[in-house]
């Protein structure tokens, strides 16, 4: 993601700074950064509970049959950030 200015503020694959940037901002009283923060980590912690309410017994390491609704929510849901992005 990328800044009103251009600076990179929060990728999606450095997931696991989030926790401690949002301490940061939230000690250096930035309310703006510290909810983006806080909004990344709530959004990984809901996509986790929507996929253990689909698969509720997974099986790690094997994609069976229950996987396919969660694939399919997940597309959908790209499809729409991808919209409402734009």
């Amino acid at each position: 993601l990328l800044t009103e200015s251009g600076s990179t503020m929060q990728s999606v694959s450095g997931f696991t700074g989030a926790y401690t940037k949002s301490g940061l901002g939230l000690a250096d009283g930035d309310a703006s950064f510290f909810g983006f923060e806080i909004s990344m980590i709530s959004s990984f912690i809901a996509g986790s509970c929507i996929s253990a309410l689909i698969n509720p017994t997974p099986i790690p390491h094997q994609v069976g049959p229950t996987y396919g609704p969660t694939f399919l929510l997940g597309s959908v849901l790209l499809g729409i950030a991808s919209i409402l992005s734009s």
